[in-house]
């Protein structure tokens, strides 16, 4: 018994007045690799993108991948391009369809269907990103002519036990791609399941079935297009066959023993890293603020601290309600595994994972003014704050890391190391006694702070959580390992 793959991706065509799609070929390609994590070794794989993805090579391909398929083998079947449909039968572009000649230089799905039906191969699972609106539709979405019909997918898929189809999207709708992600939305969360990465996709400790990976896709496609698009965008994953059986899609146990042996390089370091986010607001704006009775602070002392502490606790507790129900959904903790507490200084949340915590202070700048600080620590469990889960829980709370020193920083050694490199790519600030530097890399908007105790980086906006570690892990090895900063507190384990 093998698990065989065919990757078709057209991103670009021969006839230019077909627009691009945007990252199909990077889709198949990251896709090939979880697929290869799977047990579909290369040798099992069929990868045809753009140039190679012929009418001619496509239909020679699948044909003579599944002649070569016996009883018990699994076919994954994944395709990124344009797509139409004439007369209610629907249709696959190839790299050289041509406008002039759409039906005559496409690929019909019922052909596919039907050399399916013919062979002995009974369990399909097949990836369609390609039913889109509007062929000549902007280079920044799938697109095609005439929107895709579900009848020939529902009847082909519910008429056996043992075939699945996952769509990008309903029949109508738009599937659409993310430059900040550099994928296709649908394909890039496809993706993060198939390699363990998404949790919310996993049913009985080790088991991708169909329904749990629609709807871990149903939820994060929708919440990644609200991330990345400013206007209302509607994309509904969509899934074809009989889903009251539990087709299984993967069982990802030994891939997930083996991620859980390898851990993630550097993530021991992320124990002695807090991520916060701070947000500024007038005093006077405060729920317990009256007007006539109390007087906006002119400057930052321990009794004025305290009256804003004070003033401010309605904030303190909404923020720690809406942090629970978000911890509570996200995670999906019970009830003994979250405990709270409530304080003049603020209000805390200790998870199994880490520690989150809320406070309000005067700004020291400007004492007419608040900060409220949101705030994660003491974290215990290194790749939780990689999960798409945390990333719910916190989807705009933070845009500082800050990493603490075990020992004392020689800052004055790494204003030394930095002002005597020829590297024009990085530059140091620092203040007259030496107690901090601010050290600039070429390109970057990152703002990176060192003080004697610890290592800050900071994103201008607020950020995901995910982004704002690899920011982290991205900037300790250019400095240590490109710059040389053998100074800085870092331990010898680095991300790759």
């Amino acid at each position: 018994m093998s698990n065989i793959a065919i990757l078709i991706a057209v991103e670009h065509y021969s006839d230019t007045r077909i627009p691009p799609v945007n990252f199909a070929e990077t889709d198949a390609e990251e896709l090939s690799k979880a697929f290869e994590s799977l047990d579909v070794p290369q040798a099992n794989q069929v990868i045809l993108l753009s140039s190679r993805a012929t009418k001619a090579t496509v239909e020679s391909r699948i044909r003579k991948t599944l002649k070569g398929m016996v009883q018990g083998d699994a076919l994954y079947l994944y395709y990124a391009g344009h797509g139409f449909a004439k007369d209610a039968e629907n249709f696959i572009t190839c790299h050289d369809t041509s406008i002039d000649d759409l039906l005559g230089t496409s690929i019909a799905v019922q052909w596919m269907f039907s050399e399916l039906k013919n062979s002995r191969c009974r369990k399909v699972a097949m990836f369609l990103d390609s039913c889109e609106s509007g062929m000549l539709a902007s280079s920044d979405i799938r697109g095609i002519c005439t929107d895709m019909t579900e009848d020939e997918l529902h009847a082909f898929f519910s008429a056996a036990e043992y075939r699945v189809c996952f769509a990008a999207c309903k029949p109508g709708e738009e599937s659409h791609s993310s430059g900040r992600l550099k994928h296709g939305i649908w394909t890039y969360h496809l993706i993060e399941a198939l390699k363990g990465e998404a949790p919310k996709a996993i049913e009985r400790k080790s088991l991708i079935t169909s329904s749990s990976l629609q709807n871990y896709l149903a939820i994060a496609v929708p919440r990644t297009i609200r991330d990345t698009y400013t206007t209302k965008k509607a994309q509904t994953p969509w899934l074809y066959g009989a889903q009251s059986r539990d087709f299984l899609v993967a069982d990802i146990a030994s891939l997930l023993q083996s991620k859980k042996l390898r851990s993630t390089p550097g993530a021991k370091q992320l124990k002695r890293v807090r991520i916060y986010g701070e947000i500024l607001g007038e005093v006077r704006t405060l729920s317990g603020f009256r007007k006539g009775r109390h007087r906006v602070p002119d400057e930052a002392n321990e009794a004025t601290e305290s009256f804003v502490r004070r003033i401010a606790g309605s904030e303190i507790e909404e923020d720690l309600e809406s942090v629970f129900e978000q911890l509570r959904e996200a995670f999906g903790f019970k009830q003994n595994e979250l405990k709270t507490d409530s304080s003049d200084q603020g209000g805390t949340i200790i998870t199994p994972f880490f520690d989150y915590d809320v406070s309000v202070s005067l700004n020291p700048d400007d004492a007419s003014e608040y900060v409220l600080r949101r705030e994660v620590s003491n974290i215990r469990e290194p790749n939780q704050v990689f999960s798409d889960e945390f990333a719910m829980a916190f989807p705009d709370a933070f845009d500082t890391l800050e990493f603490e020193s075990k020992g004392a920083i020689a800052i004055s050694d790494i204003i030394d190391h930095i002002e005597s490199t020829d590297d024009d790519s990085i530059s140091v600030m620092y203040d007259k006694d030496v107690t901090y530097c601010k050290i600039k890399l070429e390109d970057s908007d990152l703002v990176i702070c060192v003080s004697q105790s610890s290592f800050r980086l900071s994103l201008p906006g607020v950020s995901s959580p995910k982004l704002l570690i690899e920011s982290f892990f991205e900037v300790q090895k250019k400095l240590v390992d490109h710059h040389n900063l053998k100074q800085l507190p870092f331990t010898p384990e680095q991300p790759t």
